[in-house]
């Protein structure tokens, strides 16, 4: 019983890694099926892409070494935001704003910014780089209907300078440039400080969202949040200080293992509908695992300690947990 209007999205952003790598997809009645294809069949209609901006560093005779994470550039992400618009899709581009993850632990200054001084620099260089973004796609033929201006800016953006890139990784797999981070000069880092509506978050958050607007008005901006759902009133603060801020959807993550319960999830997301009732609202993240069994491609990330409770891990539980969101 979804309504028309509702979007289900999934994040398919290492898409072309896993196809490169050897990886099939199967429909129901075990035949080989296009991942777009499977997703149309199953009711999804949004398709989620991360940008980085520059995810790699470079070897002695110049190769690109990947951070991980997929190859998530503009030319990667548009060739498939391509594919899925081509598909009739809708597309959230979500905006980094980094080389690597951005979250609330890692928000580091991508290599090509990293030797802006001022606020204002910063400003023209997200402006400028949103804007240019934005039209590439769009001539391209892939034009956004919804774009994030950072990803999980819950602590700010831009508060770390990047270490020395020297082509090696530490023993969690991340590249020097973001495991040896500092912070950032106080004149470019804008940490969040509630109810501080002239700080630097705000300013860099209200530039993106100008210069996508400034390619299409027609095109939805998002600012995404990560935080326990229980801390409904740190919720409503943090959006009402970009109220100065021309957006349209609150995103917000949700992890069984940091979030809480689906409950409290439900408890967060009616006051928050309530609080801007000229805002859509949007769960934008949700994971969960369907095993503990060890593979040989990926290094495991979940363990008992992730475990939600009355959901176990299993491919049922991981069903249930995620149309318990969904309701």
């Amino acid at each position: 019983n979804i309504s028309e209007d509702f979007s289900m999205g999934m994040d398919i952003s290492t898409i072309q890694n896993v196809l490169e790598g050897g990886g099939k997809f199967y429909n129901s009645e075990g035949n080989r099926e296009s991942i777009y294809k499977l997703l149309k069949d199953n009711g999804f209609t949004y398709i989620r892409l991360r940008l980085w901006n520059e995810p790699y560093q470079y070897d002695a005779d110049g190769n690109k070494l990947s951070y991980g994470g997929g190859m998530c550039d503009v030319d990667t992400i548009k060739e498939i935001a391509v594919d899925a618009k081509g598909l009739g899709f809708k597309l959230l581009l979500n905006f980094h704003y980094s080389d690597f993850w951005a979250d609330p632990t890692y928000q580091v200054i991508p290599k090509m910014w990293e030797n802006i001084e001022t606020s204002e620099e910063m400003a023209k260089a997200v402006y400028d780089y949103t804007y240019e973004t934005v039209s590439d796609f769009c001539a391209a033929g892939a034009k956004p209907d919804m774009v994030q201006i950072g990803n999980e800016i819950t602590t700010g953006m831009f508060l770390q300078k990047g270490g020395e890139d020297d082509g090696t990784f530490d023993n969690v797999g991340y590249a020097k440039y973001i495991s040896a981070r500092t912070n950032a000069s106080n004149n470019v880092r804008a940490p969040y400080i509630r109810g501080n509506k002239e700080s630097n978050l705000v300013l860099y958050v209200k530039t993106g969202a100008e210069a996508v607007k400034a390619v299409d008005d027609s095109i939805l901006i998002m600012i995404q949040l990560a935080k326990e759902m229980a801390a409904v009133d740190f919720m409503k603060g943090f959006y009402h200080t970009f109220d100065s801020v021309s957006f349209d959807v609150i995103g917000l993550s949700y992890y069984p293992r940091w979030h809480g319960s689906t409950e409290r999830l439900n408890a967060a997301l009616t006051a928050l509908a309530e609080e801007f009732p000229e805002k859509r609202v949007a769960v934008v993240e949700v994971s969960y695992a369907y095993t503990y069994e060890y593979t040989k491609n990926a290094s495991n990330q979940f363990n008992k300690d992730f475990a939600a409770a009355n959901y176990e891990v299993s491919v049922q539980g991981q069903a249930n947990l995620y149309r318990d969101v969904i309701a």
